[in-house]
């Protein structure tokens, strides 16, 4: 039903206005009926959402024996791991056949940017279906209350930048934009997933990875977005919005989408260092007593040298070196 309601729309008939692009591929524009096709994506979202949940997740979560937190944590980023990495690959192929590489100008260049290739508009087809099936997850899931506001908020947002790039044709620019976002927050769940499997090593070094690639992306992001609104979108500007032709280059959008786009890398900064923060009381309450901190009370009565002993023959060697403890071996 959607793809029937959605061809005779999106079928392009006059070719002529594509001829300086380098390829002759089949280009679609946006329409309304892009709404009935994200519906249906959005189930086959939740179908996939499932399949990964039940044959990956869930098999190795039983495994892993983790708690309930643990295990809703675990699974939010093995699920947004995927989505992530198979977008990022997918907007890096579509960069690579719109020749975004060797002319960067070609983000703001043809305003308005009414055609997309094939790829192109199933890539943000596929992401607003992907976080509208968030809702419905959040009750298929089973997820605390407390969690729901955070998972609604970070959805809601993508759904409104999402659209508006789309349906507004600065679909380059989002597709950019979004796309260094999507590194960063792959970074992240990766990191998170092998520190809930219990990988330290690798979860070290991944979180410093994703620290230092979050605060450069936001820098970046801010850059690309100034220099495509405020000064190449510039070269394009209308007095008003015509609606007919996909026409929104106007001052005033470019204004608030600029400040949007700056707002939210406030806030993500903001969440970046609260998050940082949080971390490091969690690692320096985690960590064993020192080896002088359990020593230094040399008059102590008997039972108290006896604790202190047990303590340090628990956590140390006779060479003051921590002690470095073994898992259990698991069943046959």
């Amino acid at each position: 039903l959607c793809n029937g309601c959605c061809v005779p729309w999106i079928s392009l008939s006059d070719r002529s206005e594509l001829q300086n692009r380098f390829h002759s591929y089949a280009y679609y524009v946006a329409g309304p009926f892009d709404w009935l096709n994200i519906a249906y994506y959005s189930v086959g979202a939740i179908i996939f959402h499932a399949l990964i949940q039940e044959y990956i997740l869930d098999k190795l979560g039983k495994k892993l024996h983790l708690s309930k937190s643990k295990n809703a944590k675990f699974n939010e980023s093995g699920q947004l791991a995927v989505f992530y990495a198979i977008s990022v690959g997918l907007a890096v192929y579509i960069c690579y056949l719109e020749d975004f590489f060797s002319t960067p100008s070609i983000i703001w260049s043809d305003y308005p940017q009414v055609f997309h290739m094939t790829l192109q508009k199933f890539f943000f087809i596929v992401q607003l279906a992907y976080w509208f099936h968030v809702f419905p997850e959040l009750y298929l899931q089973r997820i605390r209350k407390e969690d729901m506001s955070s998972h609604s908020t970070y959805a809601s947002l993508y759904i409104v930048f999402i659209t508006a790039g789309y349906f507004m044709n600065f679909s380059r620019l989002a597709l950019i934009l979004l796309s260094l976002h999507y590194v960063a927050e792959l970074l992240f769940h990766v990191s998170r997933f092998l520190k809930l499997i219990d990988w330290p090593e690798c979860t070290r070094i991944m979180f410093v990875l994703w620290a230092l690639v979050f605060i450069s992306t936001r820098f970046i992001t801010g850059a690309i977005a100034w220099l495509a609104l405020w000064v190449g979108f510039a070269k394009f500007d209308v007095k008003n919005i015509d609606i007919k032709s996909g026409n929104f280059n106007t001052a005033t959008i470019r204004a608030v989408g600029l400040a949007a786009i700056c707002l939210l890398q406030i806030w993500l900064m903001w969440n970046f260092i609260n998050f940082q923060l949080q971390y490091y009381r969690d690692s320096t309450t985690s960590q064993p007593p020192s080896y002088l901190e359990i020593l230094e009370e040399e008059h102590t009565p008997d039972q108290g040298k006896k604790k202190k002993k047990r303590m340090v023959e628990s956590h140390y060697d006779k060479t003051g070196s921590p002690r470095v403890r073994q898992r259990p071996a698991k069943a046959k």
